[in-house]
């Protein structure tokens, strides 16, 4: 019996929070996290990155106002 010992990834997953302040949007959708000195803007449903402000979080604290389209 042959054993598979190499593995393709399907999905990977980068990483998006390393400690301090998080949000999620009201829908749920969107979630605001801090990465180093970076603030991350991902979708909660997907894993896909939708922004990254770099270098705004020095010590880690930040305010986001997240706004969105009514007639979604």
């Amino acid at each position: 019996m042959s054993l598979k010992t190499h593995f393709r990834p399907e999905k990977i997953i980068q990483p998006f929070y390393t400690g301090g302040k998080v949000a999620l949007d009201q829908n749920g959708r969107i979630l605001v996290t801090t990465l180093d000195e970076d603030v991350l803007v991902t979708n909660f449903e997907t894993g896909e990155e939708l922004a990254r402000l770099e270098g705004v979080c020095s010590p880690p604290i930040f305010h986001v106002q997240l706004m969105a389209n009514d007639t979604e």
